[in-house]
């Protein structure tokens, strides 16, 4: 939808005559003056393009107007329109991704011709191929209107861009109304590909491949006509159609439409070669498909039907009307096997052979569908009329039958003769047609400006129509030529413009200077000032502007709108241009009120809410809203685009560039699913969205003098929370829990990406404050904090977070983190910056469990330091790794106090290569360098420490402390910085009252043995180190090796363990020997015994000697093989049975034999 530049006017109402007019005067002012500060940097600007312009840069008015399309295009920047007057364009463009376009429009513009598709035309060039020139590509929030499309084409190339689209090459939420798109030809979409049309012709358009007229999009009130596809969808492939006209298309399959859906549509006269002549494989809602032809379902094929006419359509093959097709409430020559309301009559429609496919009075289609969402039909008529089904039922078809009743017409020059019945004896004034009209009557009115006459219906309110019966009032020329006229000032001589009871239809007029009463019956006299709805009254392209109400409703009250815009209205109190109205598809613009400037107590679905202007809610006030872009809207206090006081749904809306005086620039309280909120400004608190829930969300840009610059006090899902500011707190989020999203790119002094929120399975990237740039205060779980910077906490600053990482994110103090409780962190790549003694490269001062820090870097204390530039102390580190970081001071840690830690391969340039200055207990500080002091070389792993030390592994030992280890800690080399069975460090630490419940770093209980061990990481005995501390309490006992045999029972501990034995008791059982005696050459002999379960540390082989005595026993293991396996308890029954050889003696003897396997 475009962005239209607006400006406030009340002209022609005299505000000082309202009683107490000071007052209302002063209070205006004011609000007019605040709207335009806030607002004034929202209006974009217009470019302009004309066959005969000086062609003159930039091109912003008529006379400097550009000669090439492209070339004002090339000026613009979002939000701007591009206006061209009338001429044949087929010159200039641009090359995107390879193709030529004769317009390339890349930002969110709008370019509109003045005077409609059949004065301003644009031609592409072709044949296909090298020298083709697609017509336009549009940017997927741009909107382009009033054009004829024509000869574009395309490259032919294997990419999508280069060979999709002759005409229009669209983004998904682009806007294209009232375009032609005829004549072009692709391998793909040969007329557009994807965006919004609305009341577009797409017409005579081939594709050698899908979708001869339309591929992707979705499309309203539009013509396809006359397209082709070589393969599916002639008219349009995997679309949404809706009031929409599918005519004399062709393709292999799908002639009119293959896939997709489509409501309120008529298909006619479409061809498939196969299958589907006017749908394949498509939803149908209330459609009627006639005359169309395949060889297998020339009405439909596959897909699903309801409430629809399938009739008189033909097959070559099988299936007339429909094949394979789920049909319900359908009206069809043949029923079908299953479904619901179906009928078999013919339809009784008005003019078969002409096009006219209404329903007859006497039609067996009429109140017989099931009732749905379509409120409106392919005419736009009202889709249950109660005036023909008291039953209130919905009809089959597009079209919902209208009754028989008389027209009257009115014209200013009319004869004014009773029953005003032709144009000869028009009414001269609407009243008058209407007062003689009974309910389902329709009043033609012709071109001119009805100013004079009216009535009062409700206390003492002058309308100047008042439609006091269920008729339709249209015009015959629509709301440029027919205009009624209100008067004013607000105040008892005001007149509104129109009053329409329950049922009234208003159709195409202009509605203006209407006023209401500022006294009397609040809802009825002082609502309203342009129409006042008494009930379900239905208004249809209509413009309703320049009206004003003293309490709600400046432009409308009440009311269904139907493609309508409200334009300078004003409301002193409530919904400056709509109140309790549900808007499809509006424009709402420069309207004004103290709650809500656009729109008050709405559902609004579609349309555009742009540059009105409130105290609170300058767009919307309590409303929902639904695929609507709420856009350049103000508010004094709260609410730029929306202010809710109780939370209310939006969905796939665009809420961008408003702004709020003081909250909440984009949105105030609001349950927001797909939308995009973008550009918003607040004057104090939350330049995003303040309070609610968002749900896949892209919140970004947004903007807060003061506080928030994304989202507060709110949850967020699945969002991205990206480039937010705010000068103090908060630039990303504020208060708020937010799971599985991004937030990047925001910043504000504290809490860059976020301030004081809960954040679950959230990447928190590139964001920048003071103190946080990643987070401030708060909690995480499961984050991912990388390359955020800040002067204090690069990544979290005074925050608690549970199994996050924290990657190359910078500070000055604390690179990855400042202060916070820290459990199961994992620091990699962090660092501080400045000049001076920046300090903590992966932390400063925090409580730290289970973490890991390595290649973090600092001046001072590379991978933690306990305070800021290492004075005092504070923080601590339990079960953490602390390896290969990087000082200029102190490379590993400084200040602070570990338990069970491990600092290895840390580096400094000078003092303290390890640990310095820090309390430490069951620490190992090993492998660490002071490169460049020589004279400290000894304090490679300590330097400086008057604090107390004990059961650390360390070289040299600390001078204060005890139980200290100076071997090295024999590290396993599969597994870096975990400690080997044989290391001095296994059981010998000090064990204290939090190890009980405790976890290493690997997540083991802190004490797996006798005794707790040194460092991080507990070491996990082996199978059959276990089994020997069950018997002797000792990793290694004198008598546990493998060989011995202390019961003395010739079995040694490896078989022992093997075969589940107690290795401190003689074992009485046999030695599990076994002879075989004079068995035949090839013949089995078996040998069972039971084994451990799940063996593992040792092999059990099966050996075999023909010869007792003999010293030499060979492996039978290829003559062998296990033929069971049976689990019972805590040992495995094994039978393996052994194949005698020619060779061998006429005895054979088998043994077991236990070797080990690690």
């Amino acid at each position: 939808m475009e962005n239209l530049v607006y400006r406030p006017s009340f002209n022609g109402y005299d505000f000082r005559n309202i009683p107490h007019g000071e007052y209302i005067l002063l209070k205006i002012t004011i609000f007019v003056v605040l709207w335009l500060v806030v607002a004034s940097s929202a209006f974009s600007a217009d470019f302009f393009v004309s066959t005969n312009g000086a062609n003159s840069p930039p091109y912003t008015n008529w006379t400097m107007a550009a000669r090439v399309i492209q070339d004002a295009i090339d000026l613009t920047r979002a939000g701007d329109t591009v206006w061209v007057n009338d001429g044949i364009y087929e010159t200039g463009g641009q090359v995107v991704n390879g193709l030529p376009n004769r317009l390339a429009i890349t930002n969110p513009i709008t370019v509109r011709s003045v005077n409609g598709p059949s004065n301003t035309i644009v031609r592409g060039a072709g044949p296909r191929g090298n020298s083709a020139v697609r017509c336009v590509y549009l940017h997927f929030d741009a909107t382009l209107s009033g054009f004829t499309l024509t000869n574009g084409h395309t490259t032919v190339t294997n990419l999508w861009s280069g060979y999709a689209a002759g005409g229009i090459y669209a983004g998904v939420r682009s806007v294209i109304s009232n375009c032609i798109v005829t004549g072009c030809q692709a391998d793909y979409a040969g007329g557009v590909y994807n965006g919004i049309m609305i009341d577009c012709t797409i017409a005579g358009n081939l594709a050698s491949n899908m979708g001869g007229g339309v591929y992707n999009g979705v499309l309203t009130n539009c013509v396809i006509e006359g397209n082709r596809a070589e393969s599916w969808g002639g008219g349009a492939y995997n679309v949404s159609l809706s009031q929409c006209q599918v005519l004399n298309n062709q393709g292999y399959s799908g002639g009119g439409l293959h896939s997709g859906s489509a409501q309120n549509c008529v298909f006619d006269g479409n061809t498939a070669t196969y299958q589907g002549g006017g749908a394949n494989n498509a939803r149908l809602l209330n459609c009627t498909l006639v005359s169309n032809t395949a060889d297998y379902g020339g009405g439909a094929y596959q897909g699903s039907a309801t409430n629809s006419i399938l009739y008189y359509n033909s097959a070559g093959l099988g299936g007339a009307d429909y094949e394979g097709a789920l049909l319900s409430y359908c009206c069809t020559r043949i029923p079908p096997g299953s479904g619901a309301g179906n009928i078999t009559n013919a339809p009784d429609l008005i003019g078969l052979g002409d096009g006219n496919y209404r329903l007859m009075p006497a039609s067996p289609c009429i109140d017989v569908g099931t009732n749905n969402h379509l409120s409106v039909d392919l005419d736009g008529a009202q889709r249950i009329q109660a005036a023909k089904s008291p039953a209130l039922i919905v009809d089959m078809g597009a079209y919902e039958y209208s009754p028989n009743h008389p027209i009257h017409y009115v014209a200013l020059g009319g004869a004014n003769i009773f029953p005003y019945d032709n144009w000869s004896r028009a009414a001269n004034r609407i009243e008058t047609a209407v007062e003689i009209a009974v309910p389902g009557d329709k009043v033609i009115v012709s071109n001119g400006t009805y100013n004079a006459g009216g009535g009062v219906i409700q206390g003492q309110m002058t309308n100047r129509v008042a439609i006091t019966k269920a008729v339709l009032v249209e015009s015959f020329s629509g709301p440029d030529a027919t205009t009624i006229v209100g008067a004013g000032p607000l105040g008892d001589a005001a007149v509104r413009c129109v009053y329409l009871t329950n049922g009234a239809q208003l159709v195409g007029f202009t509605i203006t200077g209407g006023c209401t009463r500022t006294s009397g019956v609040w809802n009825q006299e002082q609502v309203g000032g342009g129409i006042f709805c008494d009930g379900d009254a239905v208004i249809s392209n209509c413009v309703v502007m320049n009206s004003a109400a003293y309490n709600s409703g400046g432009g409308v009250y009440g009311g269904r709108l139907y493609r309508c815009t409200l334009t300078n209205n004003l409301a002193v109190m409530r919904g400056g241009g709509a109140y309790a109205s549900r808007l499809q598809d509006c424009t709402l613009v420069n309207n004004a009120a103290e709650d809500g400037g656009g729109g008050n107590a709405c559902q609004v679905y579609g349309g555009l809410i742009s540059g009105n202007a409130a105290t609170n809610g300058g767009g919307l006030y309590e409303c929902e809203t639904h695929d609507a872009q709420i856009t350049h809207n103000s508010a004094v206090m709260t609410g730029g685009g929306i202010y809710n006081n109780s939370q209310r749904s939006s969905s796939n809306c665009l809420i961008a560039h408003n702004s709020a005086g003081m909250n909440a620039g984009g949105a105030y309280r609001i349950d927001a699913t797909d939308c995009v909120v973008s550009n918003n400004l607040a004057g104090y608190n939350t330049g995003g969205l303040l309070y609610g829930t968002f749900r896949n969300c892209v919140i970004t840009h947004n903007t807060s003098t003061n506080l928030v610059g994304g989202i507060g006090m709110a949850t967020a899902l699945w969002c991205r929370i990206t480039f937010n500011a705010a000068v103090e707190s908060g630039g990303g989020a504020y208060n708020s829990m937010v799971v599985d999203s991004l937030l990047q790119g925001n910043s504000a002094r504290y809490g860059g990406g976020a301030q004081n929120c809960i954040l679950s399975n959230c990447l928190v990237a590139q964001n920048a404050g003071e103190n946080g740039g990643g987070l401030n205060q708060g909690f995480a779980y499961r984050c991912v904090f990388s390359n955020n910077t800040a002067t204090e906490g690069g990544g979290t600053y005074m925050a608690s977070t549970w199994d996050s990482s924290y990657v190359s994110n910078v500070a000055y103090f604390g690179g990855g983190a400042f202060g916070g409780r820290i459990d199961r962190g994992w620091f990699v790549g962090n660092c501080t910056t400045g000049v001076g003694a920046n300090t903590g490269g992966g932390a400063l001062g925090s409580v730290m469990s289970n973490c890991v820090l390595m290649h973090n870097r600092a001046s001072v204390g590379g991978g933690m330091s306990g305070a800021m530039w290492g004075w005092g102390s504070g923080g601590s580190l339990w079960n953490c790794l602390i390896a290969e970081n990087h000082a200029g001071h102190n490379g590993g840690v400084i200040g602070t106090w570990l338990y069970n830690c491990t600092v290895v391969s840390n580096t400094a340039a000078m003092s303290g290569g390890g640990v310095n200055d820090s309390v430490a207990v069951n620490i190992i500080s090993y492998y660490n360098v002071c490169s460049n002091q020589p004279e400290f070389n000894n304090h490679n792993n300590l330097y400086y420490s008057d604090e107390s030390w004990s059961n650390a592994c360390t070289w040299p030992a600390p001078a204060a402390g005890s139980h200290f280890i100076t071997n090295a800690p024999l590290f396993e080399p599969a597994q870096p910085y975990r400690l080997s069975t044989h290391s001095p460090c296994v059981d010998t630490g000090h064990e204290q009252n939090w190890m009980a419940q405790g976890r290493d770093l690997d997540d083991n209980p802190r004490i797996l043995s006798t005794n707790v061990d040194l460092g991080c990481y507990e070491y996990v005995p082996t199978p059959y180190e276990d089994w020997k501390l069950a018997y002797w309490h000792q990793l290694h006992p004198p008598e546990g090796d493998q060989s011995a045999d202390p019961d003395v029972d010739r079995i040694g501990n490896l078989m022992e363990y093997a075969l589940a034995l107690n290795p401190t008791l003689y074992n009485t059982e046999p030695t599990y020997s076994i002879g075989m005696t004079n068995l035949p050459q090839g013949t089995y002999g078996e040998i069972r015994y039971a084994q451990r379960a799940g063996l593992t540390n040792a092999i059990l082989l099966v050996e075999a000697n023909s010869n007792l005595l003999a010293p030499l026993w060979q492996s039978g293991t290829n003559v062998t093989e296990t033929i069971d396996i049976h689990p019972t308890g805590a040992l495995e029954r094994v039978t393996t049975r052994l194949k005698k050889s020619a060779d061998e003696e006429p005895v054979l003897f088998l043994r077991l034999k236990a070797l080990s396997s690690y």
